[in-house]
């Protein structure tokens, strides 16, 4: 899986972090307008992409049959 390097900028009271345009095409996010940031473990983030009310769940649903 590859890495992808960038740069954390300051901008006023904002952190702005920009991502690669390459992982944007990998994960056919160009029509994305807005992602969701989990913070799930020490130093560990998750991002994703939002697209409807439903993506804003953080369990997942199951079957249970």
């Amino acid at each position: 899986m590859p890495k992808y390097f960038t740069k954390l900028s300051k901008s006023g009271g904002q952190f702005r972090l920009t991502i690669p345009k390459a992982l944007i095409e990998v994960l056919d996010w160009e029509g994305v307008e807005f992602v969701i940031f989990e913070d799930r473990s020490p130093g560990v983030v998750l991002l994703r992409r939002f697209i409807d009310g439903e993506s804003l769940r953080t369990e997942l649903k199951t079957d249970k049959t």
